[in-house]
């Protein structure tokens, strides 16, 4: 489980991550975006559909898709890098109940 303090270090290491409470726990978020799961999902979704896509590509394509800058579409992809388990396990929790694997277009 993470505390208030691990929090604090991951936003330290990961700039433009922040941490967001929800009926779930805490949640790791772009500052001014989605959370890191979402930003992951499309991300999966893009790499399934090209799988040879090399990961500047990936970026870039992620980034289209979903409206993000590039930067935001990295700091997303560094944390899962570090914290991959994290956010796999939101990307199931959201898949098994229901919901969809990419952000929505707000």
């Amino acid at each position: 489980m993470k505390t208030f303090v691990d929090e604090v270090l991951r936003a330290v290491d990961h700039a433009g991550i922040v941490f967001r409470p929800g009926p779930t726990g805490s949640r790791a978020a772009l500052a001014c975006g989605p959370d890191v799961w979402e930003v992951i999902g499309v991300a999966h979704a893009v790499r399934d559909e090209q799988p040879g896509l090399a990961e500047d590509a990936l970026l870039t394509q992620v980034a289209s898709v979903t409206g993000l800058s590039g930067e935001q579409v990295a700091a997303a992809m560094r944390y899962c890098a570090e914290f991959g388990d994290e956010i796999d396990r939101r990307i199931w929790a959201n898949l098994a109940a229901g919901g969809p694997a990419l952000i929505s277009e707000s």
